[in-house]
């Protein structure tokens, strides 16, 4: 399965700005998953996406500058090491 890294941050995003129906309307339902109930149900929960949008913003501007038209692999390089420092 490809992971497409530029759509993490827009769901994310999206997810946060929804989470308060989101999480209305699973904890409503009858047949409600149980990892979805459990998500839900924990008050730390919006905290970790806002966590992961976070992690995902540097990421994803990370990526746009590396896949720019007029990027050398040494643009690259110091990109990556920008994100991931060794």
């Amino acid at each position: 399965m490809q992971t497409r890294w530029l759509a993490l941050m827009p769901a994310l995003e999206s997810v946060l700005k929804m989470f308060q129906p989101l999480k209305n309307y699973f904890l409503s339902i009858d047949k409600c998953p149980n990892i979805l109930k459990e998500f839900f149900e924990n008050p730390s929960s919006e905290l970790w996406l806002y966590f992961m949008h976070a992690q995902s913003a540097t990421f994803h501007q990370a990526v746009l500058k590396i896949e720019g038209q007029n990027v050398s692999a040494i643009d690259a390089a110091n990109e990556i090491n920008t994100v991931y420092p060794m």
